[in-house]
């Protein structure tokens, strides 16, 4: 496996514990607006009396003539919070309305002889139009939506004709909307809904029917788009509220704000989280569908590519092999032998010695070069030796992410020598990042065939039932792999992390000190040490052990990404937070986990477009190396949120962010 699925599953699974539990949004706070002007009606088409209220709609989203109004302009529907403490007064229904009323009055004045017929004729209408409107009503609840659409279709001629206030019409293209969404006719509702939004930007109902209407029609972005809008205008509602009640009392102010944002009534739209997930899903499907392969074949970091190679007990014995030898010698007998078995033993010697001095690159060279000398020597060197030679070329592909090049080699491999089970266990890692879990089994079962419960079946098969969420099968595996092979330093790690999450603290402990014990120089000892110490509220420990981490060795960016976490959890110190994040990328710029936090962080305290805008841009960078699939799809899923709250925020006129709480 290569990097994040393999060698970060401690790391990744450690960071559950002080990851941050959710995308964040930030707010809008005391956002400035747009100026207008005094005169509202140049926002709003039509005329713009408020004399009239708009009707009220049942539960089902129609006018109705006796309910509060739920889809209707009057902007309490925006905060469910101001729903239920600010219980609405009965509102005047349509029969008669405020319009039918001063036609009433207006009927016969001026004239001995009653109303004129211009008088009646205008009554005729306005009875026309809220028959009209009750009857739309009775078709909705009847699921007769196209006969409801046309009744309201009618009311809005006549009430044009009629020059009724603007809110009446905001109403009626509301509801018709409404029945054009039931209907199907995506479109035709659409339209409507604009109308709705030119006069009501904040309009909740009609933003919510939006996104529903682009998530059916795999307009994700715009989707999301438009329940930004809806968690803005909320939270900017809900903090002018709150700021009323507190206006001298900031302490105050933030405490009920957070309070208030916890509530029931204040959580994210339900659509939220799924059209979130899509976006990312299929902005990471066109990432990679659009990018040169060749782009991601670079290798990981050096603490990467270590943390695999210690999964394997080949490299355990290499180390030992080497331990002694000197460069300066290897060379020298390389250039000696330039061809036959001496060259080739020369070449594979120094392969390794290069690879646990972790200048990988070179020893992959002498690795090719000593496999080409093989295959020319013939019979001089045995199937198991070029296979052994060639798994560690598979390994550099793979490693680099040319998962073809990897299962070449491992082809190449396993026609060499056929019993070899390690073939098979690095086949199993290949599988893994193509996403098939189901292949990995099945190359980890003959590899079992050919190796029963050997230390490395054991220790990869651990891994593999990590990923299918068996962490019961993944712990035996570990604990029979430690029984085999008692300084597995891997082993133990991997171990101490299921029993941390396990709740077994105690238990974990003693096995991440005797990892200690096996190597006491590996960084991620340390790193482990700090989390049981997190598991534990030992903050000052955990910093200490993460600091231990980074100094043995600064290309691990996870030390680092945790100290990070710690800090902003414990603390809430963005700024100590963000530069743990920021040395985690220069340590490791393939981190993704690095980018997620920062970029997330980061979200929180923007205060301008340009800040949001340049979070972007560091998430472009981060969409542009990252390989993982379901890292990209992370990043990308940010990105958009980024992306959309500033096209929200535009959308309601705001110029400008304030810091969350």
């Amino acid at each position: 496996m290569s990097g994040s699925k393999q060698t970060m599953i401690i790391a990744a699974v450690a960071a559950s514990v002080v990851v941050l539990g959710a995308v964040l949004f930030f707010s809008s706070g005391k956002a400035e607006q747009k100026a207008t002007g005094d005169d509202d009606s140049k926002a709003k088409p039509g005329p713009t009396s408020t004399s009239t209220p708009a009707p009220n709609l049942d539960k089902s989203g129609v006018a109705s003539d006796h309910t509060t109004t739920e889809f209707g302009s009057d902007d309490r529907s925006l905060l469910g919070i101001a729903k239920s403490t600010e219980k609405a007064a009965p509102e005047p229904t349509l029969a008669p309305t405020a319009a039918a009323t001063a036609a009433e009055a207006h009927v016969g004045e001026g004239h001995e002889g009653g109303p004129t017929e211009e008088d009646l004729a205008m009554k005729e209408k306005l009875d026309e139009f809220n028959r009209l409107q009750s009857l739309g009503t009775k078709l909705f609840k009847g699921q007769k939506f196209d006969q409801a659409a046309e009744k309201f279709s009618t009311a809005i001629l006549i009430a044009e004709e009629l020059d009724l206030p603007a809110a009446k019409l905001e109403t009626l293209y509301n509801n018709r909307g409404a029945m054009y969404e039931k209907a199907g006719k995506m479109k035709e509702s659409l339209e409507d809904c604009t109308y709705v939004l030119a006069m009501n930007p904040t309009h909740s109902k009609v933003r919510k029917r939006r996104a529903r209407i682009y998530k059916a029609t795999n307009r994700y972005h715009e989707a999301l788009v438009e329940l930004c809008v809806v968690m803005l205008a909320d939270r900017e509602k809900l903090r002018a509220k709150i700021a009323a009640q507190y206006p001298d009392n900031p302490q105050m102010f933030q405490f009920q704000m957070q309070h208030a944002m916890q509530q029931p009534e204040n959580q994210a739209p339900e659509d939220l989280e799924p059209v979130m997930k899509l976006v990312g899903q299929t902005d990471a499907e066109a990432e990679l569908s659009g990018r040169d392969p060749s782009m991601a074949k670079r290798p990981p970091s050096s603490n990467t590519v270590h943390q695999l190679l210690l999964t394997y007990t080949g490299y355990l014995q290499i180390e030992t092999d080497v331990k002694s030898l000197k460069l300066k010698d290897l060379t020298a007998t390389v250039n000696a032998s330039p061809s036959g078995r001496d060259g080739v033993d020369a070449l594979r010697t120094r392969g390794y010695w290069k690879m646990v001095k972790r200048d990988y690159a070179g020893a992959k060279a002498d690795l090719v070069a000593a496999a080409d000398l093989a295959k020319a020597a013939g019979g001089d060197v045995s199937g198991a030796e070029l296979c052994e030679i060639l798994v560690w070329i598979g390994f550099f592909n793979h490693v680099s992410y040319d998962l073809e090049g990897a299962l070449t080699a491992y082809d190449q491999a396993n026609k060499a020598d056929p019993t070899s089970a390690d073939v098979h266990i690095r086949r199993s890692g290949v599988k893994i990042d193509q996403g098939d879990l189901d292949a990995a089994g099945v190359e980890l079962d003959l590899a079992d065939k050919l190796a029963p419960n050997s230390d490395d079946v054991l220790m990869h098969r651990s891994q593999y039932h990590v990923l299918k969420q068996d962490m019961p099968a993944a712990e035996s595996d570990l604990r029979a792999c430690l029984t085999a092979r008692g300084d597995h330093t891997l082993a133990y790690l991997r171990l101490a992390t299921i029993l941390m999450h396990s709740g077994k603290i105690e238990e974990a402990d003693k096995f991440a000190e005797k990892a200690r014990e096996s190597r006491p120089s590996l960084s991620e000892v340390y790193q482990v040490k700090g989390e049981l110490a997190l598991a534990q509220q030992d903050m000052t420990a955990a910093l200490q052990h993460l600091d231990k981490a980074h100094d043995l060795d600064k290309s691990n960016p996870m030390a680092l990404v945790i100290k990070g976490l710690t800090i902003w959890q414990q603390t809430f110190d963005h700024q100590k937070a963000v530069a743990e994040f920021e040395k985690a990328i220069e340590a490791d710029e393939l981190c993704a986990l690095a980018y997620t936090r920062l970029a997330e962080i980061k979200l929180q305290f923007i205060t301008t477009f340009d800040e949001a805008n340049s979070v972007v841009q560091l998430l472009n960078t981060a969409i542009g190396i990252c390989r993982e699939k379901d890292e990209l799809q992370e990043l990308c899923m940010i990105r958009g949120i980024a992306q959309s709250q500033t096209e929200a925020a535009q959308a309601i006129g705001l110029t400008s962010f304030h810091p969350q709480g």
